[in-house]
């Protein structure tokens, strides 16, 4: 995508405050105070992390439903001690807080750890509380919040932000992500849809386009990432609810086509090796994922279209996957392939009482010429250039 935007989508539908415990915890745990989690979660960065403008810790929430979640977490600072991760149930007074489960284990890679959690209780608050290392030596923490939705949503609303085009890498403008550290306090709030270039990664052209050595470009690229997710400011949002992202051309390089893979050979492997360790990972798992650095092109351009159902069936967000099809593994000018558009009529013909579908393009292009003049502008495929879609599929 060449604009930038930002928008929020709020869908406000019935939720009932309610659910059953499906969760086993030990009552014989004592009770552990970390501190006020709540502040802790929208801490301020100290005079270090300010002075960097990096948080020490990274913790994103990825997915979240009734029952289950994933985040992700790495340390930012040079410090290799260990790391211990604790799921805390939010249960009124901070006294009361039970720890779910602890995760401890040494530093053993260069990129986002994942945690994945099930048997949650729904309609609760978690907090999710990273430490890298242990007292009396120095500890660096971080701490995240979400809610699980409830089982049933018919009498409250549900809060979702979605927003794009994040050029922080180029203009260092933060002014969109302090409204949004604010909207992320509505109790309401469920989570932010990321539709697409998260982060810039055009400035590494000059370096890598034609560049040999894979493990150096990967490194850049996750630099860029650290950059822009550890920030202070996109840390207060990406540390709470759930976080669902869809890639596009400028996470991996601008005007991506199919002549790209061979133009930018390294950058493309490595661009999606970061892509796979700070998008897809707050989906799922990515360890079914050939080697980056020699996998072959078909097992890389991985299709990610999928629906997450809150409720009973009572609303759906539905991600389609505008990228890796269109103009890469699609032989014709088509947006999707024919399994993800059997997937899309299937998932519209569900019970289901509210969808939002999200694409890192708009769906509805402004006229048939504007999105040729686009194609030609930025040499990608926009809706309007051809029509490939069932229209009637899209309307929500």
């Amino acid at each position: 995508m060449g604009w930038r935007q930002l928008f929020l989508a709020i869908a406000a539908i019935a939720l009932l405050a309610h659910g059953t415990s499906s969760q086993a915890v030990d009552a014989q745990t004592p009770p552990i105070d970390f501190g006020d989690l709540e502040a802790l979660s929208f801490a301020e960065p100290t005079a270090s992390e300010k002075q960097r403008n990096q948080m020490d810790v990274m913790v994103i929430v990825g997915t979240v439903t009734a029952t289950t979640a994933r985040v992700i977490y790495e340390p930012l600072v040079n410090d290799e001690s260990s790391i211990t991760l604790s799921l805390i149930l939010h249960k009124g007074p901070r006294t009361n807080d039970v720890v779910v489960k602890t995760l401890t284990h040494l530093q053993y890679q260069s990129f986002p750890y994942a945690a994945a959690f099930d048997t949650l209780v729904p309609n609760s608050t978690y907090f999710v509380h990273v430490q890298v290392g242990t007292t009396p030596s120095p500890t660096y923490v971080a701490v995240a919040r979400f809610r699980t939705p409830p089982l049933d949503i018919s009498n409250d609303k549900l809060v979702v932000l979605a927003l794009s085009c994040d050029r922080f890498l180029d203009d260092a403008d933060d002014s969109h992500w302090a409204t949004l550290a604010e909207e992320v306090r509505d109790p309401a709030y469920y989570g932010t849809v990321h539709t697409g270039d998260q982060i810039y990664a055009d400035s590494l052209e000059v370096s890598f386009r034609r560049a040999a050595n894979f493990h150096a470009t990967l490194h850049a690229y996750r630099g860029l990432y650290r950059r822009a997710f550890g920030r202070p400011l996109a840390q207060r949002v990406l540390r709470h609810g759930a976080h669902y992202m869809q890639v596009d051309d400028h996470d991996i390089v601008s005007n991506w086509s199919g002549d790209t893979w061979y133009s930018h050979h390294v950058m493309m492997r490595a661009g999606l090796q970061a892509y796979f360790e700070y998008q897809y990972q707050l989906l799922t798992d990515w360890t079914n994922v050939p080697p980056c650095q020699s996998g072959p092109k078909e097992e890389l351009y991985r299709t990610v279209y999928h629906h997450v159902t809150l409720g009973d069936h009572q609303l759906q967000l539905v991600f389609a996957d505008t990228r890796f099809e269109r103009g890469l593994t699609l032989s014709t000018n088509q947006l999707v392939s024919s399994s993800q558009l059997s997937f899309l009529n299937s998932t519209w013909a569900e019970n289901a009482s509210m969808r939002v579908l999200f694409t890192s393009v708009p769906l509805f292009f402004h006229t048939a010429k504007s999105a040729a003049i686009a194609h030609f502008v930025d040499g990608e495929l926009y809706p309007g250039t051809i029509v490939v879609f069932h229209v009637s599929v899209f309307i929500v």
